[in-house]
Order: structure tokens, then sequence, then C-alpha cells
């Protein structure tokens, strides 16, 4: 079937009567963290500061045997620093509100609106390849 897990990893190891496989766990942790991350996003200004809690807390959670829990997160987006994130946020809706106004104008048949609309589809494109990248 494959070689058997090596010793690298917490997740790797079984507890003595545990029901489900190690791999469980992370997998626990990765919808925890999921969730807690969503939650935080939802104001869209916190959406930085939430990816970098969750980044955080899933790392410290593969490197160690703590699981991830909500006091973890939340001590990780305090530390991460909220209110600094808040002008990149505010950054990403103002530029995206920008793409939005630029793509009603295009469509209201203003001069240019050919080439206008040519070069939102790039922007939009090279925007969308740093964001799923990101």
């Amino acid at each position: 079937m494959g070689t058997p897990p090596t010793a690298s990893s917490p997740y790797d190891r079984r507890e003595p009567g545990e029901l489900f496989g190690p791999r469980f766990a992370l997998f626990a942790d990765m919808l925890a963290v999921g969730l807690f991350t969503t939650v935080a996003s939802l104001p869209l200004v916190t959406a930085p500061a939430a990816l970098a809690a969750g980044c955080s807390v899933l790392r410290d959670s593969a490197r160690s045997e703590r699981t991830a829990t909500a006091g973890r997160y939340r001590d990780a987006l305090r530390a991460h620093g909220v209110a600094r994130t808040l002008v990149a946020g505010a950054v990403l809706l103002a530029l995206g509100a920008l793409f939005l106004l630029d793509l009603a104008l295009a469509g209201a048949g203003l001069p240019g609106a050919a080439a206008v609309s040519v070069a939102l589809a790039a922007v939009g494109a090279g925007a969308l390849v740093v964001g799923v990248r990101a």
C-alpha cells in the first residue's frame, strides 16, 4: 500500500485507544481554522489579518502537538495586529471599488470604452492570478 509514515510530525503518531487516525486531527484543525478565518474575515477589511492568523495557527499546530483552538486563533489574530492590517484591507476594498466603477463606466458607452474594457480585463486577470496565488 505504501511506506509507513515517519515520525516527523505529531500527526504521524497514533495514541493508544485513538478512534480516528492521526491525520484526522490535522483535518479537524484545518476545518476549525477555516471556520475561524471565515468568521474573522466577514468585515472584509480584517481579511489580511484573519488569513495571517490562520496560517500561523495551522503552522504551529502542524509543528507541535497542540490542537487549533479558538483561543489560540484569537491570540494569533491579536498578535498580527488587526489595526495594522486594517489599512491593507481598506486598500484592497478601495481598489475593488475602483475596478467596479471603471467597469461600470466602460459599459456606459463612453468614448474609448473598448480600450478600457481590454485594459480592465487584463488587470482583472492579473488580480485574479495574484489573489489565487496569495
